[in-house]
C-alpha cells in the first residue's frame, strides 16, 4: 500500500508540476493574456488558486491535513480580492473573523472526502463556521459595517451566545464524557 500510495503521490505531483509550468511558460510567451489576468483577477486570485491547488493536492496524494490550508488560503484571498475590487481595506477589522470559518470549511471538507471520524470533522467544521458567522456579526455591527440587527443586534447575539453556552454548559450532553 505505501508503494502505491508513494507512487500515486509522485504521479499526481508530477501532473500538478507540469501543468503549472505549462501555464507559466504560457503567460511568460503570451504578455496579453498576462495583462488580461492581471487586470480581470488581480494578485489576491493567485491565492484563491494556490488554495485551490492546496486543495486538489489533499485530494490526489490522500493527505487530509492540507484541506484546511487550502481553505484558509483560498479564504484569506477571497477576502483580499474583496477588498481590491471594493478598495473597502478597513474591512479588515471585522472580516479577519471569517478565518476561523475558513478552518471550519476545511474541516467539514475533511469530514465529507475522508472517512476516518467522519462525524467528528463535519460536526467541529459546522460550529466554527457558525462560530465565526456569529462573529462576523458582532464585529461587523461594532465596527458599524454590518448594520443588519439594528442598534442592540450585537448585544443581543452577545447575550443569546452566552445563554446558548451556559445551557449546554449545565446540562451534560447524552454520551459526553464528564471529564473532558
Amino acid at each position: 500500500m505505501n508503494k502505491v500510495l508513494s507512487r500515486r503521490s509522485r504521479l499526481g505531483m508530477g501532473i500538478v508540476l507540469l501543468v503549472a509550468g505549462g501555464v507559466l511558460l504560457f503567460l511568460k510567451q503570451n504578455t496579453i493574456w498576462q495583462q488580461r489576468l492581471q487586470v480581470l483577477y488581480g494578485w489576491p486570485a493567485n491565492l484563491i488558486v494556490l488554495g485551490g491547488l492546496l486543495f486538489l493536492m489533499a485530494l490526489i496524494f490522500d493527505a487530509p491535513g492540507m484541506v484546511v490550508s487550502g481553505t484558509i488560503v483560498a479564504g484569506v484571498g477571497g477576502i483580499l480580492y474583496y477588498q481590491v475590487l471594493s478598495d473597502r481595506w478597513n474591512s479588515w477589522a471585522y472580516l479577519w473573523t471569517l478565518i476561523p470559518g475558513f478552518v471550519g470549511a476545511g474541516l467539514f471538507l475533511r469530514g465529507i472526502f475522508w472517512r476516518a471520524d467522519r462525524a467528528y470533522y463535519l460536526r467541529r467544521g459546522i460550529n466554527l463556521m457558525v462560530v465565526s458567522a456569529v462573529f462576523l456579526l458582532v464585529f461587523g455591527a461594532l465596527t458599524g459595517a454590518l448594520n443588519l440587527l439594528g442598534n442592540y443586534g450585537p448585544a443581543a447575539i452577545l447575550i443569546l451566545l452566552g445563554l446558548y453556552l451556559t445551557a449546554r454548559g449545565l446540562w451534560p450532553q447524552e454520551g459526553a464524557d464528564e471529564a473532558a
